[in-house]
């Protein structure tokens, strides 16, 4: 788009809404709906209310939403953009800058234009001109309750310039209607993801890999790198891409093995200095880290990571002086490095100077009020000071555990393990009804003791976690292993704490680790279903063991008998056996308070239809209140249809014309609980064939 603007506009309602940007730095601009016809009509219910048509409009950075980008380490993208609503224009807008709208309308030699603005201006002038020559200038105030008109007669049809200044002379707006639209040649795709590897380069290798790595399939982006790395083992940029992964799966032995390849080809790559000293950093390495921070220092763009790296890890050697001094030049020559910031006041906290950390703080709240960093610092002053930290950040923190854990770990990477426990235990487990708290906090709070070696709290702490469960409780981070592994080590007997290690590892794409420890908790605790279908799926999915995948999921079953999702993979298993007899009876025997979940229902049908059971097909999908289908699927109203139309053809051949016919004919219907509206090119001739025969 050659333009600054775009938007969306209802024509019945004379509504519509208008979006402000650089077109150069958001390029990306949607505007998708599903239109008029009865599969659209149908399929937007699911996607809007009763007051009008269902309509996407999105922009961007990207291209496209279904493109991603990557961000480097403290990276920042930030954009600014205009949003807002506009009415009265009658069917759009030709043109719009962030203080106004503007649609056109030619009748004969006489030029409209309707003009709304944003906010009041007062004695705004339009001037409309050809060719240098004034054709009509006329004083209007402009505001956002009404648009205001603008008549030119005898304008003619050739292009025309209009410009609007506020009552101070300001240009608010100045375009050519009509408005030029440039011809732009549609971009020609890359061919990359469908080049055959044989035919791939070196270079094509590793964008092949990060196309893979930006679309988060970590074991596709390996394959390719580690192709590149086959045909040039000291190949940097892919050393770094396998390394980051590593680091992200928790694996910085084998990431800096890698980088130390990286930078003996390049000692300048900045980067590979600095993750692999982070790598060392998390290793317990901290001299070596430290070395490998001032590396990174002295390289092109990394100078600012390096200097907070090397805070980081002065913080660890035990000197908070040369830490201090080295995180505010972190901090210099990246103003906008948030992190930095916070470390430079956990590094002026740990070398005695609070005063300076909390004045600090302070500071940090009133430009950010959501930080939490700061906000932990300050209330290390007093319980009074904790106890309203508390109150406040549970009342305004989105993904309460998830962020003050978050939190909590820099406060843990800065060496202050005692300031990260005493937070994390009063913000999650003091401020938490028993009921209701999460043993993930606790295994932090285990893990933090440890690092002060208070052994008897952290025995106690992995006591109370070992007796807390509650489902849906996942730990995702990689430094979540450390705290893990803990657990299994001084509590091997904690079933759960096997279970969330072997989950934590499945996340991480470590899949022999996570073996390990769901057979663990398996054999501690067989009431834990979760980690039987985890072993039931990798048998299934990996292994191809159908027999012992079946084998586990039935023994998840018994552990949880109401959960429909076991009876839905089994099901899926039996089919894989090629005994859908078998899945027949596990669907049927799944137990449901209200209805069934869609999926099984759909399964069933269609298992069914496969078993020529047209009848039991057809009742089993008019008997469920609704579907809520994808976007795009018809599965319901195909089983619906194909059902009607093999039934009616078997009585067709029994000569029971007139149930053939209504078969057919209601094979043609789209019932409403089906939740599919008509296609524009409806898949129907066989059923009408039927019908007229």
């Amino acid at each position: 788009c050659a333009f600054d603007f775009f938007g969306a506009y209802e024509v019945d309602a004379d509504r519509g809404i208008v979006q402000i940007a650089d077109h150069h730095e958001l390029s990306g601009k949607k505007a998708w709906t599903w239109g008029t016809w009865d599969f659209g009509i149908v399929s937007q219910q699911n996607l809007t209310d009763d007051e009008g048509p269902y309509i996407e409009v999105q922009s961007g950075p990207l291209p496209t939403q279904s493109d991603y980008g990557m961000l480097l380490p403290r990276q920042e993208l930030s954009w600014q953009e205009y949003w807002y609503p506009v009415h009265g224009l009658g069917d759009g807008f030709e043109f719009a800058t962030k203080d106004i709208a503007i649609q056109t309308a030619r009748e004969n030699d006489t030029l409209r234009l309707s003009i709304i603005a944003t906010s009041p201006f007062p004695g705004s002038t339009c001037l409309i001109t050809r060719d240098g020559r004034r054709l009509l200038r006329k004083t209007i105030d402009l505001g956002p309750e009404n648009p205001k008109t603008v008549t030119l007669s005898a304008a003619g049809q050739s292009p025309v310039e209009v410009t609007i200044r506020t009552g101070k002379r300001q240009v608010i707006a100045s375009f050519v209607t009509p408005l030029p639209i440039p011809e732009t040649p549609e971009p020609k795709p890359s061919d990359l993801m469908s080049k055959p590897d044989g035919k791939l380069t070196l270079e094509e290798k590793f964008l092949k890999g990060r196309k893979f790595d930006l679309a988060t399939n970590r074991r596709r982006a390996r394959e390719y790198y580690e192709k590149a790395l086959a045909e040039d083992e000291h190949y940097s940029p892919a050393l770094r891409a396998l390394a980051v992964l590593d680091i992200e799966a928790g694996l910085c032995e084998k990431a800096a093995g890698r980088l130390r390849t990286a930078v003996k080809r390049d000692d300048t790559d900045g980067l590979s200095w600095y993750f692999l000293g982070v790598s060392q950093l998390r290793l317990g390495n901290d001299a070596d880290a430290l070395r490998c921070a001032y590396r990174a220092m002295r390289c092109l763009g990394t100078d600012s990571l390096g200097c907070d790296l090397a805070g980081r890890a002065h913080i660890w050697l035990g000197e908070y002086t040369d830490a201090v001094e080295v995180l505010k030049k972190a901090v210099q020559l990246n103003p906008k490095d948030y992190k930095a910031q916070d470390h430079l006041l956990l590094a002026l906290y740990a070398a005695g100077r609070k005063k300076a950390a909390y004045k600090q703080a302070e500071e940090r709240v009133v430009e950010n009020p959501t930080a939490l960093v700061p906000r932990m610092i300050i209330a290390l002053q007093n319980k009074n000071r904790m106890n309203r930290f508390v109150r406040e950040a549970w009342a305004f923190v989105g993904e309460d555990e998830f962020e003050m854990l978050e939190a909590g770990l820099v406060f843990a990477d800065m060496a202050m393990a005692n300031e990260a426990e005493e937070l994390l235990k009063a913000a999650c487990v003091e401020a938490v009804p028993e009921d209701q708290r999460s043993p993930l906090s606790v295994y932090y709070l285990a893990y933090l003791a440890s690092q002060q070696k208070d052994w008897a709290g952290a025995e106690a702490y992995l006591d109370s976690a070992a007796r807390m469960h509650r489902d849906y409780v996942f730990p995702s981070r990689p430094e979540e292993v450390a705290v893990f592994e803990y657990a299994v080590k001084n509590n091997p007997d904690d079933a759960h704490a096997h279970l969330h290690l072997g989950n934590l590892y499945s996340h991480l794409d470590r899949q022999d680790e996570a073996l390990r420890h769901w057979t663990k908790a398996v054999e501690l605790d067989s009431s834990l279903s979760v980690a039987f279908r985890n072993l039931g799926l990798y048998a299934w999915a990996a292994e191809e063991d159908l027999p012992k995948a079946e084998r586990l999921y039935r023994r998840a079953i018994a552990a949880r008998p109401k959960d429909q999702t076991l009876y839905r993979d089994l099901a899926d298993i039996l089919l894989a056996a090629k005994r859908r007899p078998d899945a027949i009876k596990t669907l049927e025997s799944t137990p449901y308070e209200k209805i069934r979940r869609a999926d099984i229902i759909i399964m069933l049908a269609q298992m069914y239809l496969d078993e020529h059971q047209y009848t039991d097909t057809i009742d089993l999908l008019e008997s469920t209140p609704y579907f809520v289908n994808w976007e795009g699927q018809t599965i319901t109203w195909n089983l619906f249809h194909k059902a009607h139309v093999e039934r009616g053809r078997i009585r067709f051949e029994d000569e029971d014309f007139a149930g053939a016919l209504r078969d057919f004919e209601a094979s043609l219907t789209y019932p409403e609980n089906i939740g599919v509206g008509r296609s524009n090119r409806p898949q129907e001739a066989s059923a009408q064939y039927w019908r007229g025969k």
